[in-house]
């Protein structure tokens, strides 16, 4: 496989505008999707994706195990009746247990790419989708956005048999097998109780997939054989973003002999369900401004407070679409001659979430195109050109002037000196022409001294590395008009990475 590297990387940014030509063969997208499905799942890093750019590092999260522990036990006696006393017909005891997390096996979580991601849905029919994913290096904090409700068993006490002219005590209760509320003999040792409690176990499920990431694209699909244009920006330069969720508290009032239903009602509801200075991302592909119905992140219909750009971590989605709920008591028949009496606590919040953006992690760590060294094995073939990346800097691609920078009308790439006036600043990648990808000279720096000549040259600091075969290609991409012979017919004439 070919790629080039930046070994240092770009900057650490919170701001930055990517530019790139891609067209990835249908021969690529089915392997990627073969794959994927022997990756199974052991879930490595890239799976069932064509990277086009990677950088940044390489985290780890965890696996969750999931068991169940001995909490305690109760006791079930059945207890018979004579009229005078009463009279222990078994007792038997039993254990319960409740849900444990602990922290398991490391997990590969994915760097910062662009890339393209493949599927299968049904044999023989394909897709492939654009896909942003902006890792970032720290943890959020948050309470309340994984619960769980752990159980106390009281002992239970059945009355059985009844004797005599004395009736025993009576209770009254709501029976769900007969769909009424019921009165009928118990022992003096009821109800049974049966109560759970709240535990906020966010402490161990929000960190699980490594730090917080911005997981970007909203089915933006991707044509194979075919030129594209991704013009990305984003700016996470907005300060803290906060999610928070809802919180109900239900209850079933006790009922009363001659009532028809038993009904729920609501003790408290506190209801947010939002995202709150969420971040930003905008993306033009094949010049056309991205505007979905769930906007850029996928989650607007459903999330409150997401525009059609606004992005938040996962955690913050999840707390901004959370309801923790639970019942105040209910009290029902367990069996005949046993009400059972089910009580839970309140102690517990809504969920909530916090995330402040620090820099991503770029410099000091590869850039590889289209994909890092420890990678290789994820690198596909595909065809690219005229890769800009800005850092510092951002726009809003639904603006047509701003986009003519990057793209003219005819869908064909334009002078990169238009993008460095447009931003004002000069990008810290640009390859610009076939013997730039092939030998890696990176000509978006400022140039320095050649040595021996004195003469501008490109940076040698600020190289790219070329590894493998890297060829040039004929035609020049657009978006319509001559596409050039099929990579996937033809891939030797025309392959950047091969």
């Amino acid at each position: 496989m070919s790629y080039l590297t930046l070994p240092d990387g770009i900057p650490d940014f919170t701001k930055a505008v990517i530019s790139m030509w891609f067209r990835v063969p249908l021969s690529s997208i089915n392997a990627a999707i073969a794959q994927a499905a022997a990756d199974g799942d052991t879930a490595p890093r890239l799976s069932g994706i064509i990277p086009l750019l990677t950088f940044g590092p390489l985290y780890e999260g965890y696996k969750i195990v999931d068991s169940y522990v001995v909490s305690g036990s109760y006791t079930e006696t059945i207890k018979s009746f004579d009229g005078s006393s009463y009279h222990v017909v078994s007792s038997n005891t039993f254990p319960y247990s409740n849900r444990a997390y602990s922290v398991g096996a490391a997990t590969e979580v994915n760097p910062s790419f662009i890339g393209v991601f493949c599927h299968e849905y049904e044999e023989g029919v394909v897709t492939a989708e654009l896909g942003v994913r902006i890792q970032m290096s720290n943890f959020g904090s948050g309470s309340w956005l994984y619960m769980e409700q752990p159980v106390t068993i009281g002992n239970k006490v059945t009355l059985g048999t009844v004797t005599g002219e004395t009736s025993p005590p009576q209770d009254t209760a709501w029976d769900y097998a007969l769909n009424a509320c019921f009165r009928d003999g118990v022992t003096p040792d009821g109800p049974w109780n049966v109560s759970h409690g709240e535990v906020d176990t966010t402490g161990i499920f929000a960190p699980k997939d490594g730090p917080d990431a911005f997981v970007l694209g909203n089915s933006i699909a991707v044509a194979p054989d075919k030129w594209h244009h991704a013009l990305i920006s984003v700016d996470l330069s907005r300060g803290e973003i906060t999610a928070s969720g809802q919180k109900t508290i239900f209850d079933y009032p006790d009922c009363s002999l001659g009532d028809s239903s038993f009904n729920r009602v609501i003790v408290s509801d506190e209801i947010v369900l939002a995202v709150s200075n969420p971040a930003k991302m905008w993306i033009a592909f094949d010049d056309v401004n991205f505007v979905g119905d769930g906007g850029i992140s996928g989650r607007a219909p459903f999330t409150g407070g997401l525009g059609n750009n606004d992005v938040a971590p996962e955690n913050a989605y999840q707390a901004a679409t959370g309801a923790n709920s639970t019942d105040m008591h209910m009290k029902t028949w367990a069996n005949t001659g046993c009400v059972e009496m089910w009580t839970n606590t309140t102690t517990f919040g809504m969920p909530q979430y916090e995330y402040d953006p620090t820099p991503v992690p770029a410099y000091g760590h590869v850039l590889g195109i289209p994909a890092v060294p420890d990678l290789l094995d994820r690198i596909h073939p595909v065809e690219m050109a005229e890769l800009q990346i800005f850092t510092g800097v951002t726009l809003d691609t639904s603006d047509t002037a701003k986009r003519r920078a990057f793209i003219d009308a005819d869908g064909k790439p334009v002078n990169p000196a238009d993008a460095e006036a447009l931003l004002g600043k000069k990008p810290d990648v640009l390859l610009h022409g076939s013997g730039n990808w092939i030998h890696g000279n990176n000509t978006g720096p400022p140039d320095v001294p050649d040595p021996i000549t004195g003469n501008p040259i490109p940076d040698p600091a600020k190289a790219l590395t070329p590894t493998g075969k890297i060829v040039a290609y004929t035609p020049d991409p657009s978006l319509g008009g001559d596409q050039g012979p099929s990579p996937s017919l033809s891939r030797s004439q025309a392959a950047t990475c091969q």
